[in-house]
């Protein structure tokens, strides 16, 4: 995908939990409170509504931005 590297943290019928390492978007960015990471997360929404074939929605939870040591994405499944 190339967002960065990506992983799967925890799998449920309602939740997907994405780890992302090394995102593209933040990165080496310094700490300024906030989520920044909008495009990574529509890719991975958009790429698991396609495989699952349904509706998703991911909301950021954890940013370099942020002052976190990776992103991480709750894919929300409905």
């Amino acid at each position: 995908m190339k967002i960065g590297i990506p992983s799967i943290l925890k799998s449920t019928d309602e939740k997907i939990v994405v780890r992302v390492d090394e995102c593209v978007t933040c990165a080496g960015l310094p700490n300024i409170g906030e989520m920044v990471c909008h495009f990574e997360g529509g890719i991975i929404a958009g790429s698991l509504e396609k495989i699952l074939k349904r509706p998703t929605r991911a909301v950021q939870t954890k940013s370099h931005a942020a002052g976190f040591e990776h992103c991480e994405f709750d894919v929300l499944l409905y």
